[in-house]
């Protein structure tokens, strides 16, 4: 809903609301107490009402004297709980009753136009729109915002919406226009004192993992680092230990494993104060990882078991072993514990399966093939082999393919059957020279 111009005397209000509104002629309205003369010199605000006049029309059109007015009142306080209502549902996953929520904010305020309040429900139609993947309706609504923020002069709801913009651009994949959109953010907040701090938070955090994704970490490191230092500033823990495992995913692109290993503990750290078992299992998941990508598996195995038996005892949480599993199931075929791997490799199999994780799905049936390999079922291991490069086809890994379809050949060669080694071998050349000659 948008307004062509915004009614600011009271003529203009009775002429929108009865126009616009109700969709009633002068006559209509006017009958049977007044000539539509008299509503028309109230229109173009040559008269002013009595108490009567205004008791009149208020009935007529079906609303308050303060709306007619032009006053606050009730109008803005019921706007402005339609509005928390519509951030609560987003913030509990409903969109959907988000995005109503704010609709009838959005209409109430038609009969008491404010810019900065009508901004308000504009945007919180554009978040509960992007919540509900409506990426193009999501824009329609925060340009509409933006521009009613700048007509009002509202500097510190600019700063926010240039957030969500940011977060829209992200969304739509755009990331040098989210980068901008957050640097924008920035500067605007340098114009607000005091400035919301969850807002400046959820600014460093997007600006830091912005800076990541366009492949510069030390960027992302500076911007995480301003985070953690406002987090601590306004004790938010829980926003410090977000952002840490951004410094940690950060450090981890630097090559710097300790710090990233260290950045991880102080989220788990955090987690463990706040009982967030969930939260508190992806963290042993993430120190195993950093542990194992340093060969340290005695430290990295007790994380990941830990990791496990959280996960165990929260059924929503199990889903999310899979990575895990399949972790374990490689070292465990690496060190020659057959038994394990086959263990772990079917159950983390299990998990991914119809999931669409489709790389995982391949590096998973390549340790299961591997296992069948390591004790002389070759065959079997082909056909797991081969499963493999065809869950790697289907997201276009063909390296990945054409190493699983090159491991085949190896295997065969191993067991002196050079036609079938050959035949795999083959393969794979074709395939890898097919993507050359594709450019890919």
């Amino acid at each position: 809903m948008v307004f062509e111009s915004m009614p600011t005397t009271f003529g203009q209000r009775l002429r929108y609301i009865r126009k616009r509104v109700r969709g009633l002629t002068l006559e209509e309205v006017a009958q049977p107490r007044y000539t539509k003369g008299f509503l028309s010199l109230l229109e173009n605000d040559k008269a002013q009402p009595s108490a009567e006049a205004l008791e009149y029309l208020a009935n007529k059109l079906q609303v308050t004297r303060s709306q007619l007015l032009g006053e606050p009142g009730e109008t803005h306080r019921l706007v402005q709980v339609q509005l928390t209502r519509s951030r609560t549902l987003r913030l509990q996953g409903n969109g959907n009753g988000a995005h109503d929520s704010a609709v009838e904010a959005l209409q109430t305020l038609s009969l008491s136009p404010d810019l900065r309040l009508r901004g308000e429900c504009e945007m919180a139609l554009g978040l509960a729109e992007l919540q509900r993947e409506g990426l193009e309706d999501a824009q329609e609504h925060l340009e509409r915002a933006r521009e009613d923020f700048e007509r009002a002069g509202a500097t510190d709801r600019l700063t926010e919406l240039a957030v969500h913009l940011g977060r829209l651009a992200h969304r739509q994949k755009d990331l040098r226009q989210a980068l901008d959109h957050y640097l924008k953010a920035l500067e605007l907040s340098e114009q607000v004192s005091p400035f919301d701090p969850e807002v400046l938070l959820q600014l460093f955090a997007n600006l830091g993992s912005t800076n990541q994704a366009l492949g510069d970490a030390k960027e992302a490191t500076r911007w995480y680092e301003k985070g953690v230092e406002l987090a601590e500033q306004v004790n938010d823990p829980r926003s410090a230990a977000s952002l840490f495992m951004g410094l940690s995913l950060a450090y981890q692109e630097r090559g710097d494993l300790g710090l990233a290993l260290q950045y991880t503990q102080k989220a788990q750290d955090i987690f463990q104060a706040e009982e967030q078992k969930t939260l508190i299992a992806d963290m042993h998941n993430n120190i195993g990882w950093l542990y194992a990508s340093q060969d340290r598996w005695d430290q990295a195995l007790p994380h990941y078991e830990e990791s496990l038996r959280l996960r165990r005892q929260d059924p929503a949480s199990i889903a999310r072993s899979g990575y895990t599993y399949a972790e374990l199931a490689r070292y465990y075929l690496r060190v020659g514990r057959l038994a394990e791997a086959e263990q772990y490799g079917t159950e983390a199999l299990r998990l991914v399966k119809g999931e669409n994780r489709m790389q995982e799905e391949g590096e998973i049936l390549g340790t299961l093939a591997g296992v069948h390999a390591a004790r002389g079922r070759l065959s079997e291991a082909e056909a797991l082999y081969r499963q493999s490069a065809l869950a790697f086809a289907e997201v276009g890994l063909v390296t990945r393919q054409a190493e699983m379809l090159s491991t085949i050949g190896q295997m065969w060669n191993g067991a002196s059957e050079p036609g079938r080694a050959n035949a795999a071998l083959v393969e794979a050349v074709a395939l890898l020279q097919k993507a050359v000659s594709a450019g890919r």
